[in-house]
């Protein structure tokens, strides 16, 4: 690894603390040096090149979990299989349909 400094630019840090909001969790990154684990996290994420919000929340959900079971990472998830009329299988529930045929 480098020991380059890598930058983020101010549209991807609000790309980040939009993220870090929508999954219910501070959304001050550098209100605490160094930035909390959750941005830390999502930081790198960008840096290694990860720019889609639903990936990003996607991948702060399944490291850091979420403050409610249906969070908005994963409603948007389910939202855009049903948009592709798939069949989930939610893990606290029995199996959940969703879809436009139905």
């Amino acid at each position: 690894m480098s020991d380059i400094p890598r930058y983020i630019t101010t549209s991807q840090l609000e790309v980040i603390r939009s993220v870090l909001s929508e999954g219910g969790y501070s959304d001050e990154v550098w209100a605490t040096s160094p930035p909390n684990s959750e941005a830390q996290a999502l930081i790198r994420l960008v840096q290694d090149g990860m720019g889609d919000p639903i990936d990003l929340a996607r991948e702060l959900e399944a490291r850091f979990g979420s403050e409610n079971q249906r969070s908005p990472a994963l409603r948007r998830s389910l939202d855009q299989l049903a948009d592709h009329g798939m069949r989930v299988a939610h893990g606290l529930d029995s199996q959940t349909s969703i879809g436009a045929n139905e």
